[in-house]
């Protein structure tokens, strides 16, 4: 697991920072904060091959909730983690080992 590697590579007091994006608890709001993200996206200056691009991307993307990253990272042996910043579909986490 990547985040036991990180664990034991990194020295007492070490800290480990994490900005990803992720879905939501439930369905609904995972799909409500998607289409969010969806339409800025339709709305902004990328061009229709950029767009394609991303959603050709996306699909390889695994999203999983704050929640349960946290909860991995309290497995891998981190005692301390929190979510310190959330603005939609992206997270910042931390855990202090």
């Amino acid at each position: 697991m990547l985040f036991r590697h990180i664990f034991e590579i990194l020295p007492d007091g070490g800290v480990f920072v994490n900005y990803d994006q992720f879905c939501a608890d439930t369905k609904a709001m995972s799909d409500m904060l998607d289409n969010y993200w969806v339409r800025g996206l339709q709305h902004s200056d990328l061009s229709q091959q950029e767009l394609d691009r991303w959603r050709e991307r996306q699909k390889l993307d695994r999203e999983c909730s704050v929640r349960q990253e946290l909860e991995w990272l309290k497995k891998a042996g981190f005692m301390h983690t929190h979510c310190i910043y959330t603005n939609q579909k992206f997270s910042v986490l931390m855990a202090v080992k």
